[in-house]
């Protein structure tokens, strides 16, 4: 794994990097688990399976054979959604950048969807056991 841009677009990168450290992990191959939209904000929560895992995970990952990490992303001042395609199983990439202070987020895959706000922050990182 090596640093990836979107990291730059977090508000709270920092709990991210205390976990992978400088192994950063890729938007690339993730799961769109769950998209939930809330009116107070006008807010999204994005819930996704990252591919990567940490090469040093936290000690209570590796007692309790954690081998998948979730990260729920929150995206403040919602300004535009648009889903085009949606799945049971949403393996895609997504595509995060900034345009004139706005936050995109494109995702290609089994989902298909694109999403505009002003901010963008890392509310969990969880980690689970899959077989």
């Amino acid at each position: 794994m090596q640093y990836h841009m979107w990291l730059n677009n977090i508000e709270n990168k920092e709990k991210l990097s205390a976990i992978f450290k400088e192994d950063i992990p890729s938007l690339n191959d993730v799961i769109v688990k769950e998209l939930k939209l809330h009116y107070n904000g006008p807010l999204i929560e994005m819930r996704i399976e990252l591919k990567d895992y940490p090469i040093n995970p936290p000690k209570k990952w590796i007692i309790n054979k954690y081998n998948k990490v979730d990260l729920v992303f929150q995206l403040i001042e919602v300004k535009f959604i648009s889903i085009t395609k949606w799945n049971n199983i949403n393996l895609c990439d997504l595509c995060m950048s900034k345009e004139n202070d706005e936050l995109i987020i494109v995702s290609n895959g089994d989902c298909v969807f694109k999403l505009v706000a002003n901010w963008i922050r890392i509310e969990t990182i969880s980690a689970f056991q899959s077989s």
